[in-house]
């Protein structure tokens, strides 16, 4: 396997930085999200040009957990390598819970028309502006479903259940009692509905948990996803004339 470290010569296999990769893993390091020139280092002769990334950013593993930060690396100017600098947004990375969609909701009878419903409203401004506000309509929409029929569902679960076994024992007292055997009926539909988005939910964290829990080395492992996130975050969106749509902590 190669690297995508060179353009106009061999490229760099991953067994000849296995030591350094094994070094920056033993140190919790990371590559930080980087946008601008691809390539930082140049020969800068046309009839044989040849392109490097020889500068790399790393961060720690506690850095990358608590500040947001990304390398900008500028056009070279009268120099063989580019300059880089590193923009800090805002300070603090913004420890707000991520939004997860949860599959149990699409077991809900409101969940088609609340998605229907916000995706179809109308907004101004540019296209990447009108999605996002979609989006965070839809999340707001959701988050309602889901604080309405989903909240606690542990609780609802067991509040069900402690009824239902209430309910056949008074039932066990008086077996010709139809009133209290529908109730037992109705009582078993709910539970058994109940349950099943419990273990919807449960499944699906168990899911991270054993993702979590596979890794052994855990430092390293958590600043791996701390990189992934960012890197899969979007700074900037362009259009096809190059003019910026839309950019996530200023343009550099």
């Amino acid at each position: 396997m190669v690297c995508k470290m060179r353009l106009g010569s061999d490229q760099v296999h991953y067994g000849d930085i296995e030591e350094f990769r094994d070094c920056l893993e033993a140190c919790g390091l990371s590559d930080l999200p980087a946008t601008g020139f691809s390539y930082t280092w140049s020969n800068r002769q046309g009839g044989h040009l040849k392109w490097a990334k020889l500068e790399m950013i790393l961060g720690h593993s506690n850095w990358l957990n608590t500040i947001y930060s990304t390398a900008c690396f500028l056009p070279a100017g009268v120099s063989d390598h580019s300059p880089v600098w590193v923009q800090v947004q805002n300070g603090v990375h913004n420890k707000r819970n991520a939004f997860k969609y949860l599959e149990s909701w699409s077991k809900s009878k409101k969940f088609y028309p609340c998605v229907q419903k916000y995706w179809d409203s109308h907004f101004h401004g540019v296209k990447i502006s009108i999605l996002l506000q979609k989006f965070k309509q839809v999340k707001n929409g959701l988050k309602e479903v889901h604080r309405k029929e989903f909240s606690g569902i542990s609780d609802r679960v067991k509040a069900v259940k402690d009824e239902l076994l209430s309910c056949q024992a008074q039932l066990g007292g008086d077996y010709m009692n139809s009133m209290l055997a529908d109730k037992v009926n109705a009582l078993t539909q709910s539970y058994v509905a109940l349950r099943k988005v419990e273990m919807s939910i449960l499944k699906q964290r168990a899911k991270v948990m054993h993702t979590n829990l596979s890794d052994t080395n855990t430092r390293y492992f958590y600043a791996k996803i701390a990189e992934r996130k960012a890197r899969n975050s979007i700074g900037v969106i362009k259009d096809a004339e190059g003019e910026h749509l839309y950019w996530a902590a200023g343009d550099c």
